[in-house]
């Protein structure tokens, strides 16, 4: 029956049984984002990665997740994307660089990453309902490691798309906390006149 076809590898959207181990799927459909993040970086490769949110009203940057990089280091990184430094990091289209030289190398003094111990790296820009929302990199920390492979480059560009609606989780699952936070000082501002008062 239909059920069992649909359940079968004859389905022809069952694809990502073909690419992924039942814990790196299950970490897709149950996982954080920053899980997510590391069944792409480990797919491809990958060492340290990140994932920015793009506010495109105020052109600003805001780490939802990371592998292997410190806060302040992703703090400068945005603030410098923000400003409009980071240009070589496009928004439009995905980035793969396989060698750092030149102007690569200063971009990511720029960037305040220490280009010294860079190898290669991925960026791709998340997109939900056509607009930017947000930004991926992975790199590799092993200047002597091999690059990247457009077999990389493809099976991260194919995975944004998960990466989109996890990030959109992500943001939502914040603004809740953050209207949780607001709703509880609210209270106990109003609280207060009536223990005075009473």
């Amino acid at each position: 029956d239909m059920v069992d076809a649909g359940l079968s590898n004859d389905n022809e959207y069952s694809f990502f049984s073909s690419f992924l181990t039942a814990a790196e799927y299950g970490s897709l459909k149950s996982g954080s984002l920053e899980d997510t993040l590391k069944v792409l970086r480990n797919k491809i490769g990958g060492h340290r990665a990140f994932i920015f949110s793009y506010d495109t009203h105020q052109h600003s940057f805001e780490t939802l997740a990371s592998i292997d990089f410190e806060p302040t280091t992703l703090a400068k990184v945005a603030k410098s994307l923000a400003n409009g430094r980071g240009g070589s990091l496009p928004l439009d289209r995905p980035l793969l660089v396989t060698h750092l030289g030149g102007d690569r190398k200063r971009m990511f003094d720029y960037l305040m990453i220490n280009s010294e111990s860079i190898g290669a790296f991925i960026s791709l820009p998340i997109q939900l309902s056509e607009e930017v929302s947000g930004l991926v990199y992975i790199d590799k920390d092993d200047p002597t490691a091999s690059g990247f492979t457009k077999a990389n480059l493809d099976f991260a560009i194919a995975f944004s798309d998960i990466l989109g609606f996890k990030s959109s989780e992500e943001q939502k699952r914040r603004l809740t906390q953050d209207n949780r936070r607001l709703k509880d000082q609210l209270q106990k501002q109003l609280a207060f006149p009536n223990i005075i008062t009473a």
